[in-house]
């Protein structure tokens, strides 16, 4: 998987084609993002070379209960480079995102988390008997229009990023980062506006020094 990621990040930079992965069997997973794909997916899919493979699925993590339009989404980027998804799954987590949601107390994790085998038991039963499925997604019809828009901004949300002096300077923040969009300078994080929205260095930096608010 980090090999993978490591190349999504250097074909983004370098502008190079196209993915390639011989596997016969390929999984793809990531959270929703606006009832549809993070622009990090949306990029690596329209790349994606998969000359070997015979079953392709997905798993989308999702802070709500309401599916949205990602399996159809993934279904569109591969059919375009003549890749066929077999199975697609949605599959319910904490949410964290609090910049559009209430974020779970520690009692509805845990509550979630405790579902969580039995849901992942069934995936699992997909994959490793390849079986084709996929989750009925209600609302597909409203991915693209609240999808869309967000990947279109979405680089320019770290300028909601502020630091407090409790940083210590500890650069936990830029090492999380996948997609490697924090500098530390004297001593502190700027970001290079290219933020994918994961919010990563918010939720693990150890002293809550990093604040978020929208203009």
């Amino acid at each position: 998987v980090k090999s993978i990621s490591t190349e999504i990040l250097e074909n983004k930079n370098n502008h190079r084609n196209m993915i390639s992965c011989d596997a016969d069997k390929v999984g793809i997973v990531f959270p929703l993002y606006y009832l549809g794909l993070p622009k990090i997916i949306h990029e690596f899919l329209n790349q994606l070379e998969l000359p070997k493979a015979t079953y392709v699925y997905m798993i989308c993590t999702m802070g709500w209960t309401l599916k949205g339009g990602a399996i159809s989404q993934v279904k569109q980027h591969l059919l375009s480079n003549n890749i066929t998804l077999s199975m697609g799954s949605y599959i319910h987590m904490p949410m964290n995102d609090f910049t559009y949601a209430t974020v779970c107390k520690p009692e509805e994790q845990s509550k979630i988390l405790n579902q969580f085998p039995k849901k992942m038991n069934k995936i699992l039963d997909y994959i490793e008997q390849s079986k084709k499925h996929f989750d009925f997604e209600p609302i597909k019809f409203m991915a693209d229009k609240k999808n869309i828009p967000f990947c279109n901004e979405v680089s320019h949300t770290d300028q909601y990023f502020t630091v407090t002096d409790a940083c210590t300077s500890c650069g936990l923040c830029s090492q999380v980062c996948s997609v490697k969009n924090i500098e530390i300078n004297n001593g502190k994080p700027e970001w290079k506006h290219n933020c994918e929205s994961c919010l990563a260095c918010f939720h693990y930096c150890p002293n809550h020094a990093i604040k978020y608010k929208e203009g």
